[in-house]
C-alpha cells in the first residue's frame, strides 16, 4: 500500500510539473535579453502553460521565432507605448510604389508552420513595428499554417508592418479550428501590395476571425502588380485590403471598429478595391459575417470604385449600427454555373446602417475629435492609441431638458419628456438602449461613456 501511495505521489508530481504555469522574464537585466531566447526556452519547457513578460524597452529581434507546438503561451509587454518589438532598426522600409522604395526586408517575427500544431499564442501590451517584407513574401508579424492554432493580439499597436499578404497575420491551410483575434488594437502606417495576388493586413483562408475595439488608420495599399514577377497592372483581385477571407473561412466578426484614412496609392479607379471582403467561391457560401458598430469613412479615392465593404449578392453579411462611405457587392451565380463578377454599388442595407459618400470625419453622424485634417489620436492606460468622438456641450445638454448624475458607479438620467436614450463606451460599443423613457438608472464599471439621444451626445465619467 505504501509503495502504491508513493507511486501515485510521484505521478502527481510529474503531472503538476508538466501542467504548472511557467513565467519567463525578458529585459536588459532579466533571465533573457531577447524575445527569441525566451521563445526557444519555451519550446523545450515541459510545462504547457507559459507566460513571457517583456520589460519596457525596444527589442530589435535579429532572428525569426519559429516552430513550437502543444503550448499555451502569453507574451505580455509593459504597455503598448513602452514595449516595442522590431525586426530591423531602419527608416527605409517602405511600401513598394512609394517614393524612394528599395527592397529592404525587415523579415517576419513568427514563422509557425511545420511542427507548430496545438498552439495558442496571445500577444498583449506591446507595439510591433518595422517588420515584414516589401518584395514577395506574406505574413509580417505572424505567418502560420498548422493545426488547432489560436492567435490573439490584445492591447497592441502596429506601425510600419508590410507584406505582400497578411502584414499583421497570414494563416493558410485547412485548419477549421483556427481562431484569429485582434482586440483593442491600433493599426497605422501598415500596408500590403500586389505581387501576383493582393490580400489584406489580416488574411486567413480557414477558421474564424474576430476584430473588435480596434482602429485602422493611415494604412496604405498598392493594387498594382509590382512584385518580383510584376506585370505593372491592376489584376482586379477584389480582395479586402484590411481583412481578406475566402470560402474556407468559418466566420468573421468586425465589431466596434473604426477605419479612417486608409488609402490605395495605386490601382485603377474603375476596379473595386474593398477594405473588408469575403470572396467565396461557387457553392461555398457558409461564411458567417457580422459587421457591428463600425465607422468607415475617408478611405475612398475620389471618383473611384473603392469601397468599405464588399460581398456577394447571394450571401449578404449581417450589418448593424454601421456608417460607410461606400458598399459594393458582386453578382454570383449558383453552383455549377460560370462565376460572374459584375460589381454594383449597394445604396442601402436594411436596419441601422448608413451608406453616404458625402460623410466626413466631422459629419454629425461621425463626429471625430479632430487634429488638423485627421481625427485626433489619444493613448489609453495600456499605451494603445485610439480615436475619440466629440460630444455636445453643457449648454446643449441643459437645453435638452436632460439631467445626468453619476454617483458611486450608478448612472442616473432624467428627461423632461420621453426620449430614446442609448449609452455607449468610448469605442462605440452600445452598452444599453432605453426607448420612450424619462428615467434611466444603470450600474456601470468605472470609466467614460457617451449618452446619446436623437438630439444630443454627451460624455460622462462614471467613478
Amino acid at each position: 500500500m505504501k509503495k502504491i501511495t508513493l507511486l501515485l505521489c510521484a505521478i502527481a508530481l510529474i503531472l503538476i510539473g508538466t501542467n504548472a504555469q511557467v513565467v519567463m522574464e525578458v529585459g536588459p537585466d532579466k533571465t533573457f535579453t531577447t524575445l527569441k531566447a525566451a521563445w526557444d526556452a519555451a519550446a523545450v519547457e515541459t510545462a504547457t502553460d507559459i507566460t513571457i513578460n517583456v520589460a519596457e524597452g525596444t527589442y530589435v529581434e535579429s532572428a525569426t521565432l519559429t516552430a513550437i507546438s502543444g503550448k499555451n503561451i502569453t507574451i505580455t509587454g509593459a504597455g503598448a507605448d513602452k514595449t516595442i518589438v522590431k525586426r530591423k532598426e531602419t527608416t527605409t522600409f517602405t511600401l513598394p510604389g512609394t517614393e524612394g522604395w528599395v527592397t529592404s526586408n525587415a523579415n517576419r517575427l513568427f514563422q509557425l508552420n511545420a511542427n507548430s500544431d496545438n498552439l495558442s499564442l496571445t500577444l498583449e501590451k506591446m507595439t510591433f513595428e518595422t517588420m515584414g517584407y516589401n518584395n514577395a513574401n506574406g505574413g509580417g508579424v505572424i505567418n502560420a499554417d498548422g493545426k488547432n492554432q489560436q492567435f490573439t493580439f490584445r492591447n497592441c499597436n502596429f506601425k510600419n508592418v508590410l507584406a505582400r499578404a497578411g502584414a499583421i497575420i497570414q494563416v493558410q491551410g485547412n485548419d477549421s479550428l483556427l481562431l484569429v483575434k485582434l482586440d483593442h488594437c491600433f493599426v497605422e502606417d501598415c500596408g500590403v501590395f500586389n505581387n501576383n495576388g493582393f490580400n489584406g493586413l489580416i488574411r486567413i483562408t480557414t477558421g474564424a476571425c474576430e476584430v473588435t475595439n480596434t482602429t485602422f488608420m493611415n494604412n496604405i495599399f498598392n493594387a498594382i502588380n509590382i512584385g518580383t514577377n510584376g506585370t505593372g497592372t491592376d489584376n482586379n483581385s477584389q480582395q479586402g485590403a484590411i481583412v481578406a477571407l475566402n470560402d474556407r473561412a468559418r466566420s468573421l466578426v468586425v465589431e466596434n471598429v473604426y477605419l479612417v484614412n486608409n488609402k490605395l496609392i495605386a490601382g485603377d479607379l474603375d476596379k473595386t478595391h474593398p477594405l473588408i471582403a469575403v470572396k467565396s467561391k461557387l457553392g461555398a457560401d457558409s461564411v458567417s459575417v457580422l459587421i457591428k458598430n463600425v465607422i468607415s469613412v475617408g478611405n475612398r479615392r475620389s471618383s473611384s470604385a473603392d469601397c468599405d465593404l464588399y460581398y456577394n449578392n447571394i450571401f449578404a453579411p449581417v450589418v448593424e449600427n454601421a456608417i460607410f462611405n461606400a458598399v459594393r457587392n458582386f453578382e454570383r451565380t449558383v453552383e455549377g454555373e460560370t462565376e460572374t463578377l459584375i460589381d454594383a454599388d449597394v445604396t442601402e442595407i436594411p436596419g441601422t446602417v448608413m451608406i453616404d459618400n458625402s460623410l466626413t470625419y466631422t459629419s454629425p453622424q461621425v463626429d471625430f475629435e479632430m487634429d488638423g485634417d485627421l481625427p485626433k489620436v489619444y493613448t489609453d492606460e495600456n499605451g494603445v492609441k485610439y480615436l475619440n468622438r466629440l460630444t455636445s456641450g453643457v449648454d446643449e445638454l441643459k437645453a435638452s431638458g436632460l439631467n445626468i448624475r453619476s454617483v458611486r458607479g450608478q448612472l442616473s438620467i432624467s428627461a423632461n419628456q420621453p426620449e430614446n436614450i442609448s449609452i455607449f463606451n468610448l469605442v462605440g460599443a452600445r452598452i444599453a438602449t432605453y426607448n420612450n423613457t424619462t428615467q434611466v438608472d444603470i450600474s456601470l464599471p468605472a470609466g467614460a461613456y457617451v449618452i446619446r439621444t436623437s438630439t444630443l451626445s454627451e460624455k460622462v465619467l462614471v467613478k
